[in-house]
């Protein structure tokens, strides 16, 4: 059982809390913060959930999922979206003030500065200068926080949403410390654990990361569930020696220079495959059909029955066509999930092999 806030009367008080997620994953952030219990889905938006929850806001802040986590000051449902809707919300704010509770004051106890923000459709935007110097009256009046637009401790968030919802909270989730070391191409720490999620993770697991690249899903398995093996290769032999130094004092994991379609592993020795392969050339393939083709008939090999594969993939119509066509006796395909990564189209596949 997770730490609950209670009020004074020892009663478990429930708060309201939005979030922010990746696109394309509604069913399963729904369901995945169900499952943890004491909370209860009031709304959800394609990247965004609102829900309430007597976990602690500190508890909460862990859910490796999930994006960015605010606590919920005002709502307002509107049949327009977009701007307009987001100053409406704001001039009631700058008149009426901001509700503050139990958590509020937990959040904001032992900071000193803050800044609001405002978003239109995933955007940050510019705030009517008359607004918003309300909002940062009525924020400092109830608070005793001060402004600073160059380093704020805490951000207030407007968040318009094409739905016709405009949010209003404060954001209590800070940069992780892998996302400000994260270089280009490397997978951002709540995707890959989305993938690792996807996997069904099991302590015995056996698993491989084939194209391991900067490591973030290798790492994110072996920081966040648990494993038997994890054996985690590149064909790069520069990414391969930085991984090393970067994971050598993680428990029963292998990093090995390796060519990802002719691997150096028994037949059926693993029991999940988790893993984002390259989106154009690979290693002088005549073609993209031919790679995945190479990349599904190793999978096979070495993947035990009934285990799993969890892949990320841009180009979707190839990779579905040489799924279904020339392998679709070996792979069932158990779930897909369309999204968005760095602004570009690409899905998580979810794929299970079928008992011999």
């Amino acid at each position: 059982m997770g730490v609950h806030t209670v009020d004074k009367t020892g009663v478990f008080f429930m708060n309201t809390y939005f979030a922010t997620f990746i696109t394309g994953t509604s069913q399963l952030v729904e369901s995945q913060l169900t499952k943890l219990g004491n909370i209860s889905v009031a709304k959800i938006y394609d990247g965004l959930i609102v829900f309430r929850s007597s976990r602690s806001w500190k508890e909460l802040q862990n859910i490796r999922y999930l994006n960015n986590l605010f606590l919920l000051l005002a709502i307002k449902e509107n049949r327009r979206s977009g701007k307009g809707a987001l100053d409406e919300l704001m001039n009631t704010i700058a008149r009426q003030g901001v509700r503050t509770s139990a958590a509020f004051q937990e959040i904001v106890r032992g900071k000193r500065s803050f800044r609001v923000f405002a978003s239109v459709e995933n955007e940050t935007v510019s705030m009517s200068r008359r607004l918003l110097q309300g909002v940062e009256r009525r924020i400092q009046k109830g608070s005793g926080l001060r402004l600073n637009i160059q380093k704020p401790n805490l951000e207030f968030w407007f968040i318009s949403r094409r739905e016709g919802v405009v949010l209003f909270g404060l954001r209590f989730t800070r940069v992780r410390a892998e996302t400000k070391q994260r270089r280009k191409g490397e997978l951002r720490a709540e995707l890959a654990h989305v993938l690792c999620l996807l996997s069904e993770p099991k302590s015995f697991d056996v698993v491989c990361d084939p194209f391991v690249g900067y490591g973030a899903i290798a790492i994110e398995r072996a920081r966040s569930f648990p494993y038997q093996r994890i054996y985690a290769s590149d064909i790069d032999e520069m990414l391969v020696r930085e991984l090393r130094r970067k994971t050598g004092g993680i428990k029963n994991m292998k990093v090995a220079q390796a060519n990802a379609l002719r691997l150096d592993l028994p037949d059926a020795s693993i029991d999940k495959i988790i893993t984002d392969p390259p989106w154009g050339e690979y290693q002088g393939m005549p073609s993209l059909e031919r790679f995945y083709e190479e990349m599904l008939s190793e999978f096979r090999r070495v993947l035990k029955a009934d285990g799993i594969v969890v892949i990320l993939i841009g180009p979707k119509e190839t990779f579905e066509y040489v799924l279904q066509n020339k392998f679709g006796q070996i792979f069932a395909m158990n779930s897909k999930y369309d999204i968005l990564v760095s602004g570009k189209k690409a899905a998580i596949y979810k794929i299970t092999r079928k008992k011999r």
